[in-house]
């Protein structure tokens, strides 16, 4: 298998992409976080002590997409046009579900992670 971000000497090196033309893409990314009952009911009835973690780990998300380019290690930045985040309570936990119009695949992915990352840190006063 090759390796596309080592030179042949094994060095790191970013992927030249300044021949790939210009691709629209739709990327969709899904992360659920499991949770206790009574946290779950606290989320949805906003009685959370540190706010409204919905929308405070909807923000996180569109910022993760907007900077995915540093968040990943030598991955290109290209642009965003649109970032779509959204939440289903599982009974048992919530989904998170990314999409992203984009040049870039990795956003939704990013988005994903980072706004887990976002509900878990918001959630640990309870």
């Amino acid at each position: 298998m090759e390796l596309t971000h080592l030179s042949s000497e094994g060095q790191v090196s970013m992927v030249d992409v300044s021949a790939k033309p210009v691709e629209r893409r739709v990327a969709v990314a899904e992360g659920t976080i499991r949770l206790q009952p009574a946290t779950l009911a606290k989320i949805n009835q906003s009685q959370i002590a540190k706010g409204n973690v919905l929308a405070a780990a909807q923000i996180a998300a569109i910022l993760a997409a907007k900077r995915t380019g540093e968040l990943i290690p030598l991955c290109h930045t290209l642009p965003v046009q649109h970032v779509e985040v959204t939440f289903e309570d599982l009974g048992e936990g919530i989904r998170i579900r990314c999409t992203a119009v984009t040049n870039l695949e990795h956003s939704p992915f990013t988005i994903c992670a980072r706004r887990s990352t976002k509900r878990w840190q918001s959630l640990t006063s309870i």
